[in-house]
């Protein structure tokens, strides 16, 4: 079965051409090592609602004052980005020099330039006269269209650099606190069932200590893995980072999208992963070597950990003393299961897009096909929203799941019947 997936995080790699791309590169990283917020209140915490948009943390920003904007929350990001979007294409903000933006895959990374002098709103807060990346619908491998474009951009290191960030998934809500604001209430989370995990922050993006408990072995791996809220996997092993890490007996083919392009996965059962004393139990895995940039392979980096698994948690992400505090939430106990209907999607402004279909799918769903846009799911229309819904249901245990869609002006329902893959 093919099942598809996208890696959206920014993990940047700059290619010095010229004497302005050495410039624009200074100005970026003096950009990301001074800390610009400036608070509109004197309370210095503010909270932002958020959107869970396919395991992507959604919140609403400004650039320079202008429209409000959708960015996802990316520590696996180390520069903020900018991409083309419906919402975006006019924007009167002026790009230049040139950035390679590498990520997971297999091929050379995209091309983007630099924005300088960027105001960056969101609550009650601006982060001021920031560089971010911008990025071309041509050079953003996971979208083929405009219409496929579901947020503008992404906010990584420029916010978690300077302020604490709370991510509460109970109630959809980010709150952001000026540090020493924090510190006054940090001894009472850590009374209330939060506990704390080391972090290590390189190079804008960040990494936790994991056990991993893998099918047919009897003890557990000690592996360190990039934490990466921009990427809506659930575990990435990398078997030559680590000469235990096997793929398991029964596995099945998976396609996943990153700025270094689209590249094949298998996919297996975990029997545990534990992240500070927490386990979750019997997940699936995806197992490949380029799951991560090119800069973290044979680094010691044994994967990527994604919001599949880690929206389990409430976080409070704290860089400046290196470390997060994490807890369950109520999603913790909700099974991390294989798909069962051979069908590979990803969000578009009418629907669902199709993008893949396996072999036994198109021998049982003959009238669906690739590029065919799926409008509804037993009667629950095929929303940005209503993701999580579709997906959970392609992996329960139910027979069949009712979806209607749509071919150039033809509509179709059908029974798509559910087989497990594992």
């Amino acid at each position: 079965m093919k099942k598809i997936s996208s890696g959206l995080s920014i993990l940047t790699c700059v290619v010095m051409l010229a004497g302005c791309v050495n410039r624009d590169y200074k100005q970026w990283k003096e950009s990301s090592s001074n800390d610009t917020t400036e608070w509109l209140t004197d309370s210095r915490v503010t909270h932002i609602p958020f959107k869970n948009i396919d395991n992507k943390i959604v919140i609403p920003i400004t650039l320079n004052e202008g429209k409000e904007l959708g960015f996802a929350l990316d520590t696996g990001a180390a520069a903020s980005a900018l991409l083309e979007s419906h919402q975006t294409t006019d924007l009167n903000l002026t790009s230049q020099g040139k950035i390679t933006i590498s990520g997971s895959g297999n091929g050379e990374g995209s091309k983007g330039s630099f924005i300088h002098n960027v105001d960056i709103g969101t609550g009650d807060i601006v982060l001021k006269n920031k560089t971010i990346i911008t990025a071309t619908l041509a050079n953003t491998p996971f979208f083929e269209s405009l219409d496929e474009v579901f947020f503008d951009g992404v906010l990584g290191y420029d916010l978690f650099n300077f302020l604490v960030v709370e991510i509460n998934h109970d109630r959809s809500l980010i709150t952001l606190y000026e540090n020493d604001e924090f510190e006054n209430i940090s001894h009472d989370r850590l009374n209330n069932g939060w506990v704390k995990v080391p972090l290590e922050i390189s190079g804008g993006t960040i990494y936790v200590q994991s056990k991993v408990l893998l099918k047919g072995q009897n003890l557990p791996l000690e592996l360190k893995f990039l934490l990466d809220t921009g990427s809506n996997g659930v575990i990435s092993l990398s078997p030559s980072a680590h000469d235990k890490i096997e793929l398991p007996e029964e596995q099945y083919t998976s396609e996943s999208r990153g700025f270094n392009g689209i590249y094949e996965t298998q996919k297996g059962l975990v029997s545990y992963v534990d992240i500070g004393g927490f386990q979750v139990k019997e997940l699936v895995g995806t197992f490949t070597d380029v799951g991560v940039a090119p800069s973290e392979r044979n680094s010691g980096i044994h994967g990527a950990i994604g919001m599949g698994l880690f929206s389990k948690f409430n976080v409070i992400f704290n860089y400046q003393s290196g470390y997060m505090l994490i807890k369950p939430n109520n999603t913790f106990g909700a099974p991390i299961t294989a798909g069962r209907s051979g069908l590979g999607t990803l969000i578009h402004k009418d629907g669902y897009i199709v993008k893949t279909t396996d072999e036994k799918l198109t021998e049982r769903q003959p009238n669906l096909r690739v590029s065919d846009i799926i409008l509804s799911f037993n009667n629950e229309p095929a929303t940005p929203e209503n993701r999580a819904k579709f997906s959970e249901l392609l992996s329960s245990q139910a027979d069949s799941v009712n979806i209607c869609w749509m071919r150039e002006s033809e509509r179709y329902c059908e029974d798509l019947e559910l087989m497990d893959r594992l």
